[in-house]
């Protein structure tokens, strides 16, 4: 590894990266525009458990860690597109990013009991609707490693009826590629949890009033199964969370 990936300097994981680095140096009078590179390695330098399908490359000129576009990216190669005369050359060190995440959360107004669905209004008895966007312009994330928790606003409350449960989960383009499984509320098998106990504990199973809340429920989490895929190049993948909550 480059020594900046040992030291976690290099924004690549230096347990699934490419145990080597590489340094480009320019020749004599050489004039151009841009430049794009491929590093092949052997299968003995991949970390276990690394997925060359998800390295990136990074390059160290002047002091400084960058990431140039991606080109492909192959078992037993990487390569690196764009990059300038202009931007130099460098080092360059091969392997698997960390997640970068980035975490977006709208509220809005859905109904109520005056206005109804027609420019409601946040008053006693109205539906706020809350709508969650998450990307990943980094690495992927380890298997299952994602949980994403949310605490319940004061003089709110969580709607939980439905016989799809409180969560609405929809991919992002392009797809976070993990899976969203509910069952029921009271089953703590699936992918989303409550809690009563501001998330000391996670086995409160909800129970729906008449207007379909439960004010006991201080937070919930959501732990969407398989791996969050990464990409430094825009649009990240990504994912969206949507739940209801009740205006006390």
């Amino acid at each position: 590894n480059h020594a900046d990936t040992t030291a976690g300097l290099s924004g690549i994981n230096k347990l699934k990266s490419v145990n080597r680095f590489w340094t480009l140096t320019p020749g004599a009078a050489l004039t151009f525009a841009t430049y794009s590179t491929t590093f092949n390695f052997v299968a003995v330098d991949v970390d276990a458990g690394a997925t060359p399908a998800s390295f990136i490359v990074a390059r160290k000129n002047a002091g400084v860690w960058s990431y140039p576009t991606l080109g492909a990216a192959l078992a037993l190669s990487t390569a690196a597109t764009g990059m300038t005369q202009a931007g130099g050359f460098g080092e360059y060190a091969v392997g698997q990013g960390f997640p970068a995440f980035s975490l977006t959360k709208l509220v809005s107004v859905f109904w109520d009991p005056v206005n109804l669905s027609a420019n409601p209004k946040f008053i006693p008895g109205a539906l706020a609707q809350y709508s969650v966007l998450v990307s990943n312009a980094g690495g992927p994330a380890d298997n299952n490693s994602v949980f994403i928790t949310d605490a319940t606003p004061p003089n709110l409350a969580l709607n939980v009826s439905g016989a799809t449960g409180p969560i609405t989960f929809a991919q992002g383009t392009p797809s976070s590629t993990l899976t969203y499984n509910f069952i029921a509320l009271g089953d703590l098998t699936d992918d989303v949890d409550f809690s009563n106990d501001a998330g000391a504990t996670w086995t409160y199973v909800p129970t729906a009033a008449a207007d379909g809340c439960d004010t006991a429920v201080t937070h919930l989490r959501i732990n969407p199964k398989g791996i969050f895929i990464g990409n430094p190049t825009p649009p990240a993948p990504s994912l969206s969370l949507t739940f209801r909550m009740c205006v006390q």
